[in-house]
């Protein structure tokens, strides 16, 4: 799951720098009721969000999600919504870290969808696109994800 975290993040975030990100439009909008703080939180990064590929509105204390990045699957969509008002209701979170933290946040929700690694194949491509991020030691949230550990260590461990 770590290694596609990183994945995730890492398409989505070079994306992200050059266009917005593509969104999914919603055969039926997510209707979230929220307070007004919510409210406040996401009209001040609505900018944002839409470049993420959130597209909204809000009609009272009711925001309507009318599309979303269509890298999510369906079942982690109110869990990403859920991620983005984490982390925008932050006091002490720096503007220039939100888009950051919404990607990490997105690509949280996106690496829950299933993955078939049954074949070799699909593991080696796992790996290869892994090996392609800058980042291949840790995820975006800064968890593990592989470590290399020398033949004396191997030795050391199983006392060979």
């Amino acid at each position: 799951r770590r290694a596609i975290e990183q994945i995730v993040y890492t398409e989505v975030f070079n994306t992200f720098i050059s266009s917005p990100i593509n969104s999914q439009v919603l055969l039926f909008p997510i209707e979230k009721e929220i307070s007004k703080r919510e409210k406040s939180l996401w009209e001040s990064n609505l900018i944002l969000l839409t470049q993420l590929g959130y597209l909204s509105e809000i009609e009272g204390e009711l925001l309507k999600i009318n599309a979303v990045p269509a890298i999510l699957q369906e079942e982690s969509i109110s869990t990403s919504i859920d991620e983005i008002f984490t982390t925008i209701g932050f006091q002490d979170i720096d503007k220039g870290d939100i888009a950051h933290s919404l990607v990490v946040a997105i690509a949280k929700s996106a690496s829950m969808k299933h993955v078939n690694l049954n074949t070799d194949e699909a593991v080696q491509a796992l790996i290869d696109q892994l090996f392609q991020c800058e980042n291949h030691a840790y995820s975006p949230r800064n968890k593990k994800i592989i470590e290399t550990i020398t033949l004396e260590e191997i030795n050391s461990k199983f006392n060979f």
